[in-house]
C-alpha cells in the first residue's frame, strides 16, 4: 500500500473488513475540510447577490426601495463596484463599522 492507507481491519474500523482503503493519517478529514471551505467561498457571492435581489423585491413591492440590481451578473457588477472586487474587503470593512 502507499502514503497513509491500509486495508480495512476490523481494528482500523471497528467493524471487519469489507476490501476498502482505510486512511490512518487524517486524510478524509483535511479533504473534507477543503472541500467545506472552497463550497462556501464559491456559494456566498451568488447566496449574497440573490438574497438582495429577494429583499429588493419585497421592498419595491412596499414602495420603500428604488431597484438597485437589474440581474444576477448586475448584482455581481454593482457590489464589487461600490463594495470592492474582494468579497474580504466587505467582510472587513463591516467590522471596522461595528
Amino acid at each position: 500500500m502507499d502514503g497513509g492507507w491500509q486495508a480495512g481491519t476490523a481494528a482500523a474500523n471497528a467493524e471487519p473488513s469489507r476490501g476498502h482503503l482505510v486512511a490512518v493519517d487524517g486524510t478524509p478529514l483535511r479533504q473534507g475540510a477543503l472541500a467545506s471551505c472552497m463550497a462556501v467561498t464559491l456559494s456566498n457571492p451568488l447566496e449574497v447577490v440573490k438574497i438582495r435581489l429577494q429583499l429588493q423585491g419585497e421592498l419595491i413591492r412596499r414602495g420603500e426601495f428604488v431597484k438597485a440590481y437589474r440581474s444576477v451578473p448586475h448584482g455581481f457588477y454593482v457590489i464589487a463596484k461600490t463594495e470592492g472586487a474582494s468579497w474580504a474587503d466587505g467582510a472587513s470593512r463591516q467590522r471596522l463599522r461595528g
